[in-house]
């Protein structure tokens, strides 16, 4: 009797120890399906969420870097989008970095702007954290073109969604990248109706995004009406439309959005997009992807 006691409990013993090697293995699974599955899903109609890394993605507290850091960071994360801003130096290349005023603050360069290129390498490493409450003070590493080029042969499965306020100088972008081996690694924002148009004659329909923020139809209360959606319809391909988050919470703007059958992105400023609570909200009013820093 003792004996069989003793059998029981061992068997006992061996039978939530394979338990919890079993929950342990689940939740281990979980959770690389989620560094990859979540975090990298590419935007895909009808589903929802892709999570896009805003201007590289947050480092150590602070946003909008576009760093080198930030960057490889959101990659090893598990992202596969990312967006980066892209500006031109004065003898013609392209560095990550929101704008050439922003980036004289950053790195204390007092000079002419546009800087010229060697200028921009003489301070690579000296981009500054924004002045942040949270944020950790550190320097960063700006990345040229080439940088990012570079990073993406590495890392095949990821995308970069480019930013250059300009529709012009984003074709201008993807005419610099089209000999590349890494050309349909990139996404390129445009800002108008009428760019999309123009892009869509040097670049595929799903390389392309249109990015509302600079058009009218974003606040006012009748925006994107029937002159909206018959100007998009023939370009229902493209990669997605990307509205600021008060759009989305109009039900009758996002509605009107939605019925050209084209993914739906949303950004806005950090201390926003980044709620775990209105990123749910924004999945079950159809959002497809999110800016996320």
């Amino acid at each position: 009797m003792y004996g069989r006691v003793i059998v029981i409990a061992l068997l006992g013993c061996l039978g939530f120890f394979l338990l919890s090697c079993s929950m342990q293995s689940v939740g281990s699974s979980a959770a690389s399906g989620m560094a990859g599955g979540e975090l990298g899903r590419t935007v895909v109609k009808g589903e929802c969420c892709a999570l896009i890394a805003h201007a590289g993605g947050a480092i150590d507290g602070n946003a909008y870097t576009n760093s080198l850091e930030a960057t490889r960071l959101s990659i090893d994360n598990g992202f596969s989008l990312i967006e980066l801003d892209f500006s031109k130096t004065s003898d013609g290349v392209w560095f990550a970095t929101h704008d050439w005023k922003y980036w004289a603050e950053r790195t204390s360069y007092s000079g002419a702007l546009p800087p010229s290129s060697g200028s921009v390498r003489e301070l690579l490493h000296s981009f500054q954290s924004a002045p942040s409450v949270h944020g950790i003070k550190r320097s960063y590493t700006v990345m040229s073109l080439t940088d990012v080029i570079g990073l993406l042969q590495e890392n095949a499965h990821v995308k970069v969604v480019t930013d250059t306020k300009d529709s012009d100088l984003a074709l201008q972008l993807a005419e610099d990248l089209r000999s590349t081996p890494v050309f349909k690694q990139f996404i390129f924002q445009v800002y108008s109706p009428a760019s999309v148009a123009s892009a869509s004659k040097a670049v595929p329909l799903q390389q392309i995004i249109l990015t509302t923020y600079q058009m009218d139809d974003w606040w006012r209360w009748d925006g994107f009406g029937d002159g909206f959606a018959e100007a998009m319809r023939p370009f229902s391909g493209i990669y997605a439309v990307t509205v600021p988050l008060a759009v989305v919470v109009d039900a009758p703007k996002l509605k009107r959005i939605q019925t050209i059958g084209v993914p739906v992105l949303v950004h806005s400023r950090p201390d926003e997009i980044n709620s775990v609570n209105l990123n749910s909200q924004l999945k079950r009013i159809g959002v497809n992807g999110i800016y996320v820093d």
